[in-house]
């Protein structure tokens, strides 16, 4: 009998705004559930095996269940390096996943309003390097 290769392709089915900003990850989540009235609340540790090392981020989720979708920020900064090397200029990125999610341009217009964010940008998932770090278990 032959040997059968099964490839499967992960579901990127979410969108990431990367954020950066030099306050702390707590304040960051305070001003997020202040200014969305979002419940934000630290999940637990984001791991990433990459080249036999194991990196830890910090790892904040929301659950909008009126809304069907889920919100994750996850912290670009780790003990061993960068969630996504290739944006090591942003500190930040906020997943949002569920239902067709349409208001990306209205979540990043109030992002934009919270004044320790310095910048953001929307990012295409298939066109990350690293996307595969973005997969939450």
């Amino acid at each position: 009998m032959g040997t059968q290769i099964i490839d499967i392709e992960p579901d990127f089915d979410f969108e990431v705004i990367a954020i950066s900003c030099h306050e702390k990850d707590y304040r960051l989540v305070w001003s997020l559930n202040v200014h969305f009235g979002w419940n934000l609340l630290y999940d637990r540790d984001h791991v990433v095996l990459e080249k036999g090392r194991r990196q830890v981020f910090e790892r904040y989720t929301y659950v909008d269940e009126n809304e069907c979708l889920t919100y994750t920020l996850l912290s670009n900064n780790g003990n061993g390096g960068k969630l996504l090397p290739e944006y090591g200029g942003f500190d930040f990125f906020l997943l949002v996943s569920g239902r067709e999610f349409l208001e990306v341009k209205e979540l990043k217009q109030t992002l934009r309003k919270i004044p320790f964010i310095i910048t953001l940008m929307e990012l295409s998932v298939m066109s990350v390097k690293s996307k595969y770090n973005l997969l939450i278990e």
